[in-house]
């Protein structure tokens, strides 16, 4: 691990004293040296706030008093300048249903305690990259455009929240493409919906069918997403195209316009199931399930036209797999 010294302005969050002064010295190790550290959310936003220069990168523990690390994520992401400023979930807590709740409000990268040297400098190593990207082309695009308020995530936290997921026992998750046939026909100029209205629609489709279970989805090219699902809750993938089919049917059909709105019709690929394995290159798993739309249609597919398939994206940064050598303080077991 290199020692030289990496320019992220970096806040860190955590009601424990002896966590508040052993994090500077961990990330100072790391090569990251600006570091500041508030007791709780309401002095963290505080700094935020008075801050002349803004930060590069939040680190946040979850279980503190008050405000806990979820809530103040999501109170950062309201935030002007902030909506994708990287955020790291610092915490014991390693439920699918806790990492969930993360993502959801809108954490960038999971880490959980205890975690060693090596895993916590390879993860601000990609977020002091992702900083860099943003700021190098002014401000990040959102992932959508217009996302299910949650569940819609860019690449970068998407490929992080199925590393955690591998790194655990949480139990398999299922990943799959879904995407609108017809994307060239949605591109012409003057076309009645186009295509951000169109993918629009199939954001909120997919969540119709999926809202009352955990999921998460990414584009991956222009109106295809790749979904994460639960595979032990999950439907099939042949009956979540129908219900997604059957959610951008009723919507049409609700409108005013019936007869002049062209219907929207989706295909889906195969499921892939992510292994352990898979974590060192956990983006080549969304690929592989993008990929699945080049297979062959299954009989409750129905499109009419070839599908292109997605412009490959730069790859995400990816997280270390986590080192032998742990540094395990007893107070950073602590969620």
């Amino acid at each position: 691990m290199t020692t030289s010294e990496k320019p992220m302005r970096i806040l860190a969050v955590d009601d424990e004293p002896f966590i508040r002064e052993l994090l500077p010295l961990f990330t100072a190790r790391a090569g990251f040296r600006d570091v500041a550290t508030a007791d709780g959310g309401n002095t963290a936003l505080q700094m935020i706030a008075a801050a002349e220069q803004p930060f590069d990168c939040f680190l946040l523990d979850v279980n503190m008093p008050g405000m806990d690390g979820i809530t103040l994520c999501r109170r950062i992401r309201a935030l002007p300048g902030h909506d994708r400023t990287p955020v790291i979930v610092l915490t014991a807590m390693n439920d699918r249903d806790d990492v969930a709740r993360a993502f959801a409000v809108g954490a960038t990268d999971y880490v959980t305690k205890p975690f060693d040297l090596v895993a916590l400098g390879a993860r601000l190593e990609a977020a002091r990259d992702l900083r860099a990207a943003q700021l190098s082309s002014g401000a990040m695009a959102p992932c959508a455009p217009d996302i299910v308020q949650g569940r819609a995530l860019d690449r970068v936290a998407f490929a992080n929240y199925l590393a955690q997921l591998a790194r655990g026992t949480t139990g398999q998750t299922q990943v799959f493409a879904i995407a609108l046939a017809e994307i060239a026909v949605l591109q012409l100029p003057g076309h009645i919906l186009g295509l951000t209205a169109a993918t629009n629609r199939l954001t909120q489709a997919i969540d119709t069918a999926l809202g009352g279970s955990g999921y998460f989805m990414t584009p991956t090219g222009p109106g295809t997403l790749v979904v994460a699902t639960d595979a032990s809750a999950a439907l099939p993938v042949a009956r979540i195209e129908a219900l997604v089919q059957a959610a951008l049917d009723a919507v049409r059909t609700a409108e005013a316009t019936v007869m002049e709105t062209p219907r929207l019709v989706i295909r889906t690929g195969r499921g892939v199931m992510p292994e352990a394995s898979d974590q060192a290159d956990i983006d080549a798993v969304i690929d592989r399930a993008a990929a699945q739309l080049d297979g062959p249609a299954t009989p409750q597919r129905r499109w009419t036209a070839p599908f292109a398939l997605f412009a490959r994206r730069p790859a995400a940064p990816r997280a270390a797999q986590p080192s032998s050598a742990r540094i395990a303080p007893q107070g950073l077991s602590r969620a």
